[in-house]
């Protein structure tokens, strides 16, 4: 997920400094030249982001910190997310059952 090396980490905070200038310094130009149609391209991106965090973002909510390195140890981290823990807990009884 996070690049592993402090270059890129580098890299990647410059990238979202030069992002946030540009949204600084092109709204109010975007608000005199294209007016009211400003709006409509932030409501586009707003949306545009909201759908690539549903589809590709990872739930932590109410996981542990080892929970979570699982998760994203593994091949499908979404996927394992959506696991419901009530569902983990009762595979765990059945397992030590066997045992």
């Amino acid at each position: 997920m996070w690049p592993e090396c402090p270059i890129c980490i580098v890299q990647y905070s410059q990238l979202t400094h030069s992002l946030r200038r540009v949204n600084l310094f092109a709204t109010p130009i975007a608000l005199e030249k294209i007016a009211w149609k400003t709006y409509g391209i932030w409501l586009a991106s707003c949306a545009l982001q909201g759908v690539y965090y549903y589809v590709f973002m990872v739930e932590t909510k109410a996981h542990t910190l080892e929970e979570m390195d699982e998760i994203f140890k593994s091949k499908n981290p979404r996927a394992a997310a959506s696991i419901r823990k009530e569902q983990v807990d009762e595979a765990v009884v059945k397992v030590k059952g066997r045992n």
